[in-house]
């Protein structure tokens, strides 16, 4: 791209970093950097959304959010084919460590100082919805949910409650009875937690950042992890290896891959997250692939550290 362009800067001001470190210390934070900036807003969650979509300017967009910001907007930017960044300012910012964005605001904006180019990943779809991490069913969003409800809840408290609830819900009487067709070929499933993530999940080791990262974006196939733990200890050593890696290798986990997948259930609608946002879905739900449908403008320098 040409570096001497102006950025159209959109900021979910909800979102997670804007929240703790303030509105204005962030605008200082870009105003005061070398990136050129031709329109700097920060607006709530559908100003931005009503934004994108009308966005038709010559210079490039970034937009600044969480997984599930960078998620909405990119569905109408897909259509458009619009190439934009973004400033990951959520609480896991899954895709930025997927592309080697920095999560620390002041190095992401310096990372896109010294010049970008346009990477095309891959995109999910379910029941014709995009996703550009993953899916989530049983445990995960009704965890999700629990969070949201309990939000008002101090740390220390909201915490150990997570993980009691996250606890019952791994228990085998809350299973969710699942047929799953993947490239043809059927397999049967009992599953307390069930994700779908847009490529795979690379191997990881202990203690490592990287314990749910993809190293590729452009491999064209859907990961599916099921997680089945049967006693309590089970359980509990899942969610401790989630935390510190190599959950992968745990006994209680199944993974497949393909291209297109079918999940059918007992139930009308499922609960679902797509990329840490929850949503009501008809049953069955049918899974796809799209190859390097997403434009994103991405740092030189996260692309040659790729290994």
């Amino acid at each position: 791209m040409e570096e001497d362009q102006k950025y159209h800067i959109y900021i979910n001001k909800a979102s997670g970093t804007v929240q703790n470190i303030g509105q204005e210390s962030l605008e200082n934070m870009i105003r005061n950097s070398n990136l050129s900036v031709a329109e700097l807003k920060f607006l709530s969650p559908p100003e931005l959304i009503e934004t994108v979509k009308n966005y038709n300017k010559n210079e490039p967009l970034i937009i600044g959010g969480g997984d599930g910001t960078i998620k909405s907007c990119a569905e109408t930017l897909i259509e458009k084919q619009t190439p934009f960044g973004f400033f990951p300012l959520g609480t896991m910012n899954l895709l930025a460590k997927d592309l080697n964005i920095p999560i620390d605001l002041p190095s992401t904006i310096k990372a896109y100082e010294k010049g970008t180019e346009i990477f095309e990943m891959d995109v999910g779809k379910v029941n014709g919805e995009h996703f550009l991490c993953c899916v989530g069913l049983g445990t995960m969003p009704e965890t999700s949910e629990y969070r949201e409800e309990n939000r008002s809840d101090s740390q220390p408290i909201l915490i150990p409650k997570l993980t009691v609830y996250m606890l019952q819900q791994m228990d085998q009487r809350n299973r969710k009875k699942l047929t799953l067709n993947l490239d043809g070929k059927r397999q049967f499933l009992k599953t307390s937690a069930l994700v779908v993530s847009n490529n795979q999940y690379g191997p990881q080791g202990q203690w490592t950042e990287d314990n749910f990262k993809r190293p590729n974006l452009q491999d064209g196939l859907l990961g599916i992890y099921s997680v089945a733990p049967k006693t309590f200890w089970e359980k509990v050593r899942f969610l401790l290896r989630l935390g510190i890696g190599d959950w992968k290798k745990d006994h209680a986990l199944k993974e497949w891959s393909c291209r297109n997948l079918s999940i059918m259930s007992h139930n009308k609608t499922e609960l679902l997250s797509l990329d840490g946002e929850t949503k009501e879905f008809n049953t069955p739900l049918q899974f796809l692939i799209l190859r390097k449908q997403l434009k994103i403008i991405v740092p030189k320098e996260a692309t040659n550290n790729d290994e």
